[in-house]
């Protein structure tokens, strides 16, 4: 969990640095990848940036951002094992971490099925 927060802190500084906070702020609920149904529509977002969706600038935005928190993701993670093709098998265990975790993201539950996990 601590990767996680620190790429969210990394891109942060990244960010409010040169004076694209406003833009984090818009676009942050982009980068969770579990919980997609909460999403802002592309145009909300775009709305509150002031910018276009016909551009396809929002997505260029929300893709970008998603590219730098995968960037700095991989980078925390490379950092704790000993051999760098080991990394994605980390990645993968983080989010399965994530996704069971307690209070962090509740498990999707398909309907009618007596509770088995997606």
């Amino acid at each position: 969990m601590a990767f996680v927060r620190e790429a969210l802190n990394r891109l942060n500084r990244e960010y409010v640095a040169p004076g694209k906070g406003a833009t984090l702020q818009a676009l942050k609920a982009f980068l969770d990848p579990i919980d997609t149904k909460n999403l802002p529509s592309y145009e909300e977002a775009a709305a509150q940036l002031k910018v276009s969706v016909a551009s396809v600038t929002v997505k260029t935005l929300i893709c970008s951002l998603r590219k730098e928190y995968t960037a700095f993701v991989r980078e925390a993670t490379s950092c704790t094992v000993s051999n760098s093709a080991d990394v994605d098998s980390q990645i993968h265990q983080l989010w399965e971490a994530l996704i069971a975790a307690p209070g962090w993201i509740v498990p999707r539950i398909r309907s009618g099925t007596s509770g088995q996990k997606l």
